[in-house]
């Protein structure tokens, strides 16, 4: 992975100026942001698939351009994301993930934000990295420097999804158990950008910002569902995570608040198909 300056890197220096020297008089689109961290211990790291992890994660936020799609489904998977690595010395993959509450209809066309670990903890070391976005440019030693960090746009269109990643790490602790915690950019906060002209800057509240535990810390994420999920059955007997409204609107049975998919709630009545001689065949026995 290059890590030199590039025509594209310059392209975007005027994006990022734009965007996330902007105003903060006012909240904007993409307030009560949150950052959070995840990762995944059946996913292993490989050099070759670099290019493909975006795309592994969050697919059940969908792009929602007009603002009238119910993000239930989405909200229950950002509250479910796992902030803490099994993996133990081994490297895991880490995720940055842009996420907003399911009522909120974000414009996201730039982000800026770095990472923090505690100074005197154990080593981090990096092994790979990139951005999810359309163009970046980062500060010196980022990310292998603690308390550096990376600004990231998005060229064409703002992004409407409540939940999205928009970074990824491969990293391990070898020594023994590491916080790493998502912090403001060098010059300014951690911070969402819109695409309004000129852009409007929401800081990502501290509260908001995941923190990822490895080698046998415990990472915590902040999102939490303002309305209960549990366990909804289709007729073939899958079970989803949803709210009760989401779940009693699509015509499936919901089990209850709080109810877990594992083990599956979900039970199918057994069918024979038979004919009505066939039936009454059984009765005279």
């Amino acid at each position: 992975m290059p890590r030199t300056a590039t025509v594209l890197a310059c392209t975007l220096v005027p994006i990022v100026a734009v965007s996330l020297l902007a105003t903060q008089a006012q909240s904007g689109p993409n307030a009560n942001g949150y950052l959070l961290l995840h990762t995944d211990d059946t996913i292993v790291y490989t050099s070759d698939d670099g290019g493909t992890y975006c795309d592994q994660v969050f697919n059940e936020c969908l792009w929602d351009p007009d603002c009238t799609e119910d993000h239930s489904i989405c909200a229950s998977a950002l509250a479910a994301l796992n902030p803490t690595s099994s993996r133990g010395p081994e490297t895991a993959l880490i995720w940055a993930i842009a996420a907003f509450p399911r009522e909120s209809c974000p414009r996201v066309s730039a982000l800026q934000f770095g990472l923090d670990w505690p100074i005197n903890g154990n080593p981090l070391t990096f092994l790979d990295w990139g951005s999810c976005a359309s163009f970046e440019i980062a500060t010196n030693g980022w990310p292998e420097d603690r308390r550096t960090g990376t600004a990231l746009a998005w060229s064409l269109n703002p992004v409407k999804r409540t939940g999205f990643p928009v970074y990824w790490f491969a990293a391990y602790s070898y020594y023994g158990p590491l916080e790493v915690s998502v912090f403001n950019f060098p010059s300014g906060p951690a911070a969402f950008a819109d695409d309004s002209v000129p852009s409007i800057l929401d800081p990502i509240p501290e509260a908001n910002r995941g923190v990822i535990g490895l080698n046998g810390a415990v990472g915590w994420n902040p999102y939490v569902l303002q309305t209960p999920v549990g366990a909804c059955c289709t007729d073939d007997g899958q079970c989803t995570l949803t709210t009760e409204t989401a779940c009693t609107t699509a015509g499936n049975e919901y089990i209850g608040d709080g109810v877990s998919c594992d083990p599956n709630p979900c039970n199918v009545t057994p069918v024979l198909e038979t004919t009505w001689g066939g039936v009454k065949s059984v009765f005279r026995q």
